[in-house]
């Protein structure tokens, strides 16, 4: 049976996507002016120093190599794909980069599939599909502006 409240610890998750938000940014902005190597360390250490206040509430120690391996995997995942994010950021608009991030909710719901065994509902289908074709609007939008903008100033 379904439970009908929210627990206060879904606002984390709210949360979350609001400091994405800002990551991307405040990524965006320092790319044209930092070393992409710059914004993957401070990126990185920023996010150690953050997550590390939650450590001495609940941390356990890994007692198996698998786990060590896995800890460390996600490590280096992790800090590869800010890398990755910090340098697409360089090189492209944020316009154009958006919509990319929808991948995530495909990986989410292939992991929470085959993970958990929880597949989302339609109002989940519903939200998903607005918050793309909010993006696809959004990016398509700005490249016709820039498109405009660049006709003009060859036109003048």
């Amino acid at each position: 049976m379904a439970r009908t409240g929210t627990h206060w610890a879904a606002l984390l998750i709210l949360a979350a996507a609001g400091f994405y938000a800002l990551y991307q940014v405040l990524t965006r902005h320092v790319a044209d002016h930092d070393d992409f190597r710059v914004s993957a360390v401070y990126t990185i250490l920023i996010a150690l120093l953050i997550s590390s206040i939650a450590v001495p509430f609940y941390w356990e120690t890994p007692v198996d190599w698998l786990d060590w391996l896995v800890f460390g995997g996600l490590g280096i995942l992790g800090g590869l794909g800010h890398l990755f994010v910090i340098k697409a950021y360089e090189h492209a608009v944020a316009s154009f980069i958006g919509p990319f991030d929808y991948g995530q909710l495909l990986g989410a719901t292939i992991v929470g599939y085959l993970v958990f065994a929880e597949f989302p509902d339609i109002w989940t289908w519903i939200g998903a599909a607005i918050i793309i074709a909010s993006g696809i609007y959004v990016a398509r939008r700005e490249a016709l502006v820039r498109r405009r903008a660049t006709e003009r100033r060859g036109a003048a």
